[in-house]
Parts: structure tokens; sequence; C-alpha cells
């Protein structure tokens, strides 16, 4: 974990780390930065009543939340059971120009603190101190608060509420205490502007990303993956819709009031892919570096592993929570 820390916050290395999952080949993107997705050729020249490709990368299911998610997500109105209009086609052909203008995807999401990588490198101590661990977190308020708002969350109801750190460590343990300094690492990533339309899908889109982060480490614990990895994968995964977002911002586009269900899939194909793009960059572990890789490649999804099953089962179910709670399911 220092190390992806590390390249999360000095921004992605020139060569990719030894052992890291290679961008694939025939995925149509480099790993130095955004390229045209591969649908794009396809899209810009499609007739309106061609179908949109569907990448193996979004798997669809007969009761698929997200339709419904990404009106949610963007204020929209009810999805049309459509193709991509023409023009959408040349939204969607904008928006890839403007990607692949991109130097550095990373560009696009802020710093985080100096701090963090101190932390790790003292959880990963043999026989840290609870104490030692106090006296590191105690450096970020909002770490405190969180391990705090961790250790009096929902899971642990029925108990006496603890009002200091050391309390608050001993209860969650290491392991939530990595969760813990995850989230407030991660949380900025989703800050923007005001008056964009990334600031305002950006609460939402954390409220997912924490559900989603939850689900896919439950999910992996039971299919025998790290459920760390699953939280990171789960918890990282909204990045793509945030530069999505943001490059939507950039470049003064403007969506429909409504979208049609091929714009919506296209909207979630660019997500996928520039997930993959910065997960490839970061390398958070093994497991994650192998899972963009998968996302890059244009092999069937059958080949895939069983992280990219668990996070997007997770991702269903979370748009599927936050569409109840809602109201909007």
């Amino acid at each position: 974990m220092r190390r992806w820390l590390r390249r999360f916050i000095g921004g992605s290395p020139d060569t990719p780390r030894s052992g890291a999952a290679a961008v694939p080949p025939n995925s149509g993107l480099s790993s130095a930065g955004p390229s045209t997705l591969p649908s794009v050729a396809a899209l810009a020249g499609a007739s309106a009543d061609s179908a949109l490709p569907h990448d193996g990368a979004v798997d669809i299911a007969l009761d698929d939340p997200r339709p419904r998610f990404v009106e949610w997500l963007l204020d929209l109105g009810p999805t049309r059971d459509e193709f991509a209009s023409a023009d959408e086609r040349r939204l969607l052909a904008r928006l890839d120009a403007l990607l692949d203008a991109q130097a550095d995807l990373g560009q696009l999401l802020p710093r985080t603190p100096a701090v963090i990588p101190q932390l790790l490198s003292t959880l990963r101590q043999d026989g840290a101190s609870v104490e030692l661990l106090a006296q590191r977190v105690a450096r970020d308020p909002h770490l405190v608060a969180e391990a705090i708002r961790m250790a009096n969350g929902a899971g642990v109801r029925g108990v006496d509420p603890v009002a200091t750190l050391p309390e608050a460590i001993r209860r969650i343990g290491l392991a939530g205490l990595q969760r813990v300094i995850a989230r407030v690492l991660v949380r900025p990533v989703f800050d923007a502007a005001p008056d964009t339309l990334s600031a305002r899908a950006a609460p939402r889109l954390w409220a997912h990303s924490e559900l989603q982060a939850e689900h896919c480490m439950a999910l992996a614990r039971a299919a025998g993956v790290d459920a760390f990895d699953g939280y990171l994968a789960g918890l990282v995964h909204n990045t793509g819709w945030t530069v999505l977002l943001r490059m939507l911002d950039r470049g003064a586009l403007v969506l429909p009031a409504a979208l049609t269900r091929g714009c919506g899939d296209a909207l979630e194909l660019r997500r996928e892919r520039l997930f993959a793009m910065l997960a490839a960059r970061w390398s958070l572990s093994p497991a994650i570096d192998a899972l963009a890789a998968e996302r890059l490649d244009e092999r069937p999804a059958a080949l895939r592993g069983p992280l990219a099953a668990c996070l997007a089962e997770a991702d269903r179910v979370a748009a599927r929570q936050v569409l109840a709670e809602a109201g909007a399911g």
C-alpha cells in the first residue's frame, strides 16, 4: 500500500512497477495517457438506427439498475430504451477527442495529504502499539474523526460509544484502520469546483463508492480474494465517473435532458475504461493491476477473474441501495 500511496500522491511514474499489469496492446489505449476508445470510430460514423457496441467490461443484466442510476446521478429524465441519437454520438465523439488530448488523466484528480504514507509505514511495522498508531493518526483531524465514526458505526451498535482515538483503534483493529485511511485518502478525489456537473454528482458518487467498497469487500472475502483489495477496488471504481464528468465540464459539453440507453451504456463503457487506465497507473495491488488489465482487454467477460465479478456485483448492489434510499428505485 505504501507504494500505491506514493504513486497516488506523487503522480504516475514514467515506467510501470515491476510485475505490474501492462496495458494490453489490443486495447486501443496507451499506458502513457488516454487514447480514443475502441468504439469511437464506429460511434462517430454509425447511423442513428445502428446499435452501439457493448464492451465486455460493462456487464448487462435483466435487472440492471444502471440506467436509473445514471438518471439519478446526473439529474436526468427517464432513459429511453433506444440506440444513441445522432446528437448523442456527436457529443460522445467530442468527449473522446478531449480525453484523447488529455496528457495525464491524473491531472484531473487532486493530490492528497503527505501524512498518509507515514501512517501506512507505521501500520506495516510489526507490533506497532495502539499508542503509536494514535500518535500518527492524530496528526490528521480527518483521520481521527473517521476512525471514531467507524468505531461507533452501525456494525458495533449496542456497545458503549468511544470518544478517544486509542479506544477507536482498539475497536476497529488494523483492518478497520486501513479502511479509514483509504477513505480519507480517496474522498478528496470526488470533490469538484462549485456549479459544475462534477460538483452536483460528487456527493452521490461518494455515497455509492462507500457502499460499493463495503459490498465488494464482503464479496471478495467470500470468493477467496483479499478483502482489502476488494474494498479498494470498490472505493476507487467511480474515479472513472469523476474523470468523465470533469472532462464534460472542461469541454463545456452539455448532456441532453434525458439519455437513450445506447448513450448511457456508452458513458458507462468510458467510465470503466477510465477507471482501468487510472488503476493501471496507480498499481494499487497485483490483483487490482490484473483487474485493470482485464478492463482494458478485448477478451470476453467470461475470461475475467473473481475480483472483476465481485466489483460488477457490488456496483449493481450499491446502485440499487442508493436508488432505494433516494426513493428513485
